[in-house]
């Protein structure tokens, strides 16, 4: 009998034992486990941070860029602003057509808006002269409108010239309308003549002018966000 309990004895014994042993590579399995899980969680974590960081840094590098040359951008402006004759050789204090500052001369010329009412606006001043009588100026005018042309004119950031067409009847002599088509093709702002009809006599002369001058659609702030996936 005592015997058997000896051995009962230490088979308990071996059993905690194993139950021990057994726990211990079980806890040192979970460790184990553990710590690859999290050192691969770790370094995608690192990676993704440094991906972050150098965006950052590009972001910052660009915005640096940028507003260095939105400074340069600003005095070249105001430098060439700041003439008292514009780049047409007129003075900039005064009240004629062209009068003005050089940004006022280039917009006058070259408008970022199709605006058909100016068009017409600056196309009387231009045919108003001795000897000349407007009949009629006609065009399209495109607010509110949803024709083809108009839906396709560039967007913003497109610096591209659109034509804006216009037609015009005038009458008076030969000679005077001459002077107009050569006042026409002066003009600071760009004007295209597509055809010309006449009739009647050199006293007494009716001309039809197709034509087309244009606006430039002004560049716009182009900005992006940029998504770091890790």
């Amino acid at each position: 009998m005592e015997s058997g309990k000896v051995i009962s004895s230490r088979r308990v014994k071996l059993n905690k034992t194993q139950q021990t042993v057994l726990a211990v590579i079980g806890l040192g399995s979970f460790i184990v486990i553990f710590s690859l899980v999290s050192s691969k969680s770790l370094i995608s974590q690192m990676a993704f941070q440094n991906k972050v960081e150098s965006a950052q840094q590009t972001s910052l590098s660009q915005f640096k860029s940028d507003n260095s040359n939105a400074y340069d951008l600003v005095n070249s402006y105001k430098l060439f602003n700041s003439s008292s004759t514009n780049i047409i050789g007129q003075p900039v204090i005064g009240t004629g057509n062209n009068n003005g500052t050089n940004s006022k001369i280039i917009l006058d010329a070259l408008p970022d808006k199709y605006d058909f009412p100016a068009v017409a606006t600056s196309l009387e001043g231009l045919l108003t002269m001795k000897g000349i009588t407007i009949v009629g100026i006609s065009g399209t005018d495109t607010v509110g409108s949803t024709t083809s042309s108009i839906a396709a004119m560039p967007v913003a950031g497109a610096p591209t010239a659109v034509p804006v067409p216009f037609q015009f009847n005038v009458t008076g002599t030969y000679a005077n309308e001459q002077l107009l088509i050569s006042n026409l093709l002066n003009s600071i702002r760009p004007i295209d003549i597509e055809s010309i009809s006449m009739s009647g006599s050199d006293a007494n002369l009716t001309m039809n002018v197709t034509a087309e001058t244009y606006y430039q659609v002004p560049t716009g702030l182009v900005t992006s966000t940029e998504t770091i996936k890790k």
